[in-house]
């Protein structure tokens, strides 16, 4: 996979998934750091890295830039498909989707959805995540199988800090 210059180094071909969401956050990192938003996300099918997302927003002035929308893109063009529908495909972001990541995930057809921060910590970091709250995730589950959950690490807080050292555009 093509990352730029300043990435985590080259993204393993097999990860279990604690590896992959460790993975989101070490993109997140890596992009905040490198005047980027706090934002990444990795696709897995099993145990196979299909695609991987940073958060490029300032970087291409493109509001949909998000890491989940960039995952899902690299995703789809790798499919062949706009419909990932039962591909076994999750999801690992390294943090809670925001409303326009909920509704891109709802769409895809992706079914599984693993983060390693909730919305808050982004909130508290200055970003306005949207109108995305359990009733949302419960009616996505209820109408489109989706499932989501947080699985919080102990470093999904790094990724802020690092975008509040690099001075980070807000968006």
């Amino acid at each position: 996979m093509d990352l730029p210059a300043w990435a985590v180094g080259p993204v393993p071909a097999t990860v279990d998934a604690d590896a992959a969401l460790r993975l989101a956050v070490d993109l997140a990192q890596a992009s905040a750091s490198n005047g980027g938003g706090p934002f990444g996300a990795v696709i897995t099918r099993g145990d196979n890295v299909v695609a991987v997302g940073w958060n490029q927003v300032v970087a291409l002035r493109d509001s949909t830039a998000h890491a989940e929308v960039q995952a899902i893109r690299s995703a789809q063009t790798t499919a062949g498909t706009h419909d990932l529908s039962g591909q076994g495909l999750v999801l690992h972001s390294s943090c809670a989707p925001c409303i326009q990541c909920f509704g891109a995930i709802y769409w895809s057809g992706i079914q599984d959805v693993r983060y390693a921060a909730p919305a808050s910590l982004a909130e508290a970091n200055g970003f306005q995540e949207g109108p995305v709250d359990a009733a949302s995730w419960e009616a996505a589950r209820r109408d489109k199988g989706i499932r989501a959950a947080l699985v919080p690490l102990d470093v999904a807080e790094r990724p802020f800090r690092a975008f509040q050292e690099a001075g980070g555009t807000r968006y």
